[in-house]
């Protein structure tokens, strides 16, 4: 009986700071009586407290989330072996001097060299793993067996990386290279938003419906 109780409690109160986040944010001035009840009550006032709340957990989980990538590699330079201690070593260090560079100037000469020489260098590498990665994984599913599906995936993969070449700037490559993807991924990248707005809304739902109650389990 306990157990059910907490969690009518806590489902209760998780509907209920979600009802009144709903009111606060979308209820306007021409909504009839749901206006009214909005103006006439501290509603939109919960409504921002909650949302601050939210960005305030957030960002302490981010912290958190940091803190607890030093321990962790503050363990390993501690107690690993010569490689653990090597790469934690690189983390820490690297942490330290980008947190005081960008804490004391953020437009100093050091951060900028941080930014400009050393994150782009990182971030064009892993560009290059995942170029490799597509080659790989290309060459995996045709030793698989050859299909219609897999022979338009590798081939459209081979044709934009073709049209990205600089080569290939002024060609039809490379016009169709530009529409495949301002047309074609520009409209899966929309279906994909959505369905996150979708399947978000349907979680929201389901929260305010009091369906999912594990709140108190």
């Amino acid at each position: 009986m306990r157990l059910r109780l907490n969690v009518v409690l806590t489902s209760g109160l998780v509907i209920a700071i979600g009802l009144i986040t709903l009111l606060g944010l979308l209820v306007g001035d021409d909504f009839g009586l749901l206006s009214t009840l909005v103006m006439s009550t501290p509603i939109r006032l919960f409504a921002q407290v909650f949302i601050r709340l939210s960005v305030i957990v957030v960002a302490l989980t981010i912290f958190l989330g940091v803190l607890n990538l030093l321990i962790v590699n503050s363990t390993r330079l501690i107690r690993g072996t010569l490689g653990a201690r090597l790469n934690s070593l690189v983390v820490l260090v690297s942490f330290v001097i980008t947190l005081f560079s960008y804490v004391l100037d953020k437009n100093s000469t050091l951060t900028q060299l941080l930014i400009n020489d050393v994150q782009l260098v990182i971030e064009t590498s892993l560009l290059g793993l995942v170029f490799f990665a597509l080659v790989w994984g290309a060459m995996q599913i045709l030793s698989r067996g050859v299909s219609l599906a897999r022979v338009v995936f590798i081939s459209t993969v081979v044709v934009v990386l073709l049209g990205a070449l600089p080569f290939t700037a002024n060609t039809p490559l490379h016009d169709f290279v530009a529409w495949l993807m301002s047309v074609p991924v520009t409209a899966g990248a929309r279906g994909i938003l959505l369905g996150i707005a979708l399947a978000t809304a349907i979680t929201g739902l389901r929260v305010l419906f009091g369906q999912d109650r594990q709140y108190g389990e």
